[in-house]
């Protein structure tokens, strides 16, 4: 899928506007919106190497989806992984 066409963000930036930028809005940056010690954090894992990191994210589909945390809580994984 080609972004470039419609999105004047890099994926990095997409994904920031996702995670970080709500967090700022809603005054919770000191808890949510990045992988930092001590924060809250959601965690999407997705299958693939083949692209950079954030194509990867950005562009998988359903299946791609190997787990699934929220909190600390694991709310999907595949059976390989448990």
């Amino acid at each position: 899928m080609d972004r470039s066409a419609c999105c004047a963000s890099t994926d990095p930036e997409i994904v920031e506007i996702a995670t970080r930028t709500p967090a700022n809005i809603l005054a919770w940056v000191g808890n949510i919106g990045t992988l930092e010690a001590a924060k809250i954090a959601d965690i999407l894992v997705v299958d693939g190497k083949d692209k950079a990191p954030y194509a990867q994210l950005l562009e998988a589909s359903e299946p791609a989806i190997s787990r699934v945390m929220i909190g600390v809580i694991i709310r999907l994984a595949r059976k390989e992984f448990m």
